[in-house]
């Protein structure tokens, strides 16, 4: 009489599909019928440039406290903009507070985000702006802001993912309204049939 399996190996059975990184700039993700393959930074940029639109247009994000508050000095440039567009930064979950030109302290950065060099991050995101942020009227101005936030926040090609991380990646690229492409008009993922596969190893 055969041994009933072991709840492990039942569970085992409804698990989801295992997930890879390839060479530290794309997930590998079984699906019925082949295979998905997703640019990580496309991927997180396309998630993250539609819940700053999200904040921006009305629910405000939350800031996750810095341990030790990080000062930055900005260029002129850079200070006058942080300025002019500090309720935005805001709304994305900023915590941020002038000290007097040039300086910054950045007291919290929006959820969710790594907090290795926040400095860094802030300007790069101010650089990314460019320097009419007015020209346009609000949507636009609303959207450029999402796009610099996202484009620079997100995971970079060389990131170490984990497997909680991808699967949440995964999840969150497909509960966007657009999924196929980030915001610079660039494709997120690709999917390789089953049929292709056989197609190149011979199979008939």
């Amino acid at each position: 009489m055969e041994a009933a399996p072991a709840e492990g190996a039942a569970a085992a059975t409804t698990a989801e599909p295992e997930l890879w990184q390839l060479h530290r700039t794309y997930i590998l993700a079984p699906v019925r019928g082949g295979l998905v393959i997703i640019d990580q930074h496309a991927a997180h940029e396309r998630i993250l440039y539609e819940e700053a639109l999200e904040r921006l247009n009305g629910r405000r994000g939350a800031a996750q406290r810095l341990l030790f508050p990080a000062l930055v000095d900005l260029s002129a440039g850079q200070f006058d903009l942080l300025l002019e567009i500090a309720p935005q930064l805001e709304q994305l979950g900023w915590d941020l507070s002038p000290l007097g030109a040039p300086t910054v302290m950045i007291q919290g950065v929006p959820t969710g985000l790594r907090q290795e060099r926040p400095g860094t991050l802030l300007q790069d995101v101010l650089d990314g702006l460019g320097e009419d942020t007015a020209a346009g009227g609000i949507e636009q101005r609303l959207e450029r802001i999402a796009r610099s936030h996202a484009c620079h926040a997100a995971t970079r090609a060389g990131d170490v993912l984990g497997a909680a991380e991808m699967r949440a990646l995964v999840d969150r690229l497909f509960a966007t309204s657009h999924p196929h492409g980030d915001p610079h008009g660039r494709v997120t993922f690709v999917r390789l049939g089953l049929e292709e596969l056989h197609r190149r190893f011979g199979r008939s």
